[in-house]
């Protein structure tokens, strides 16, 4: 099988397994879908065109998706009812795998999960999960009718993933506070008086336990934290901008036997630092395998920051089993065009991982200003999020901060309590990768 081939055949089998649906797929003169033993169109042709990868034009077309109608991009000219004029699912696969952030020109917003440039956000699509809207109207076509819950989605509720950044702990240690003192005259050249006045205050303040971020872990564990949920740790005490914390610090090291305690899943917050260091990275994740006397199975990178086609194949060689940093930094969305745990296909070497990515989709900071908000427009943009994801058949990934449950940040945690609430309301259940689907 050719890599082209293989990469198109990734795709749909992992869909058509997402649903349950059988899809054989092949490519003598072209891509041809086929579905066999139901009522339906049974066949799809589409051209081959490795240039789809990245296409130079994009046009809107109307379908049909779980009986929604929807306008999803469409490479090169689309012609009303004649979806199979162009690639579309070479498209498909350089969107799910950003085939364009392995573009030169490109490489520095991909390893800052910045949005601006891209493709998708030219033509405002990042706000739907277009490829696996477009691989359900593919299969619903091929198989004549509608489809149903994923596999392994109980009671055919949709599912939310509530996943938690541990970004500061004790924020302010004297290193810090001193460090920011000396800051005084370089903010004031730039100025940014106000901001250091209120990290001043911020850092005074501190000195109260109730509004450092450390102690306030213990009462968001235990009052706002689901227990199917994910908590990512810093394996490393330093990132790219200043000292977090060091988890071998016994206090620290207390903390994460007791999230495992408790049941709630452990996984690595890799350093930007190390994100082509395999080496680093791995000694990452050991230091939490050590401390917790657990496998740590999954990752997110700190700042969202990767190094596109190398971060996510050291990961696979460390044994990663999955990984959810592929969201954006400025806006909530769908980074991948997709809200489904599929295998990443590595582009450059043409061949399946075998880690899972989990996009990210909502963060608590890409959602709102946590210092000043209105928790209504909030609500607003998750519920939205939250029907697409809905209709896709995928997860809604969503990432909170510890940081942000501390007293300063007054009405954030009940604003995260309300929305869980929401969703239960609207018929999500809580997920995490120990239950996800095989």
């Amino acid at each position: 099988m050719n890599t082209q081939l293989a990469m198109i055949s990734h795709l749909v089998k992992s869909y058509a397994d997402w649903w349950g649906v059988d899809v054989q797929v092949s490519g003598e003169n072209g891509w041809t879908l086929e579905a066999t033993g139901v009522q339906g169109l049974e066949r799809l042709l589409f051209p081959r065109n490795d240039a789809m990868l990245v296409p130079n034009a994009v046009q809107m077309m109307r379908v049909w998706v779980g009986g929604v109608e929807c306008d999803l991009p469409y490479p090169g000219t689309a012609v009303e009812n004649d979806f199979c004029r162009e690639d579309l699912l070479t498209f498909l696969c350089g969107q799910l795998w950003r085939a364009e952030e392995l573009e030169s020109k490109n490489l520095t917003a991909a390893s800052h999960a910045d949005d601006s440039v891209f493709l998708g956000e030219r033509f405002q699509f990042f706000d739907k999960p277009i490829v696996d809207l477009w691989m359900r109207f593919l299969l619903e076509t091929l198989h004549g009718r509608l489809l149903q819950a994923p596999q392994g989605f109980a009671g055919n509720s949709p599912k939310f993933w509530m996943t938690y950044d541990v970004d500061c702990l004790r924020k302010w240690k004297t290193r810090s506070v001193v460090k920011h003192l000396l800051h005084l005259p370089l903010d004031l050249a730039h100025g940014k008086i106000t901001s250091w006045w209120k990290l001043t205050r911020e850092a005074w303040c501190a000195r109260d336990p109730k509004h450092d971020p450390w102690y306030t872990i213990p009462q968001m564990l235990a009052q706002h934290v689901p227990k199917q949920s994910t908590i990512f740790f810093l394996g490393h005490a330093r990132d790219h901008l200043a000292f977090r914390y060091d988890v071998q610090r016994e206090e620290y090291a207390t903390l994460l036997k007791s999230v495992v305690a408790q049941g709630r899943q452990l996984g690595l917050h890799g350093s930007p630092l190390h994100a082509n260091d395999a080496q680093a990275l791995n000694k990452e994740k050991t230091s939490l395998e050590n401390i917790t006397a657990t496998k740590v199975r999954g990752h997110r990178q700190h700042y969202l920051r990767i190094v596109p086609g190398e971060t996510f194949r050291l990961l696979d060689s460390m044994g990663i089993e999955f990984d959810s940093t592929l969201g954006f930094n400025h806006r909530v969305g769908f980074r991948t065009g997709s809200c489904i745990p599929i295998a990443w296909w590595d582009l450059q070497n043409g061949r399946a991982l075998k880690m899972l990515e989990i996009p990210l989709l909502v963060g608590d900071w890409t959602l709102h200003n946590p210092e000043h908000f209105l928790a209504k427009d909030s609500h607003a943009k998750i519920c939205q999020i939250a029907a697409w994801t809905r209709l896709a058949g995928g997860i809604l990934t969503l990432d909170f901060h510890e940081l942000y449950f501390a007293q300063e940040y007054f009405g954030h945690a009940e604003f995260h309590d309300e929305m869980l609430a929401t969703l239960a309301a609207q018929g999500f259940a809580a997920w995490c990768p120990e239950t996800r689907h095989e």
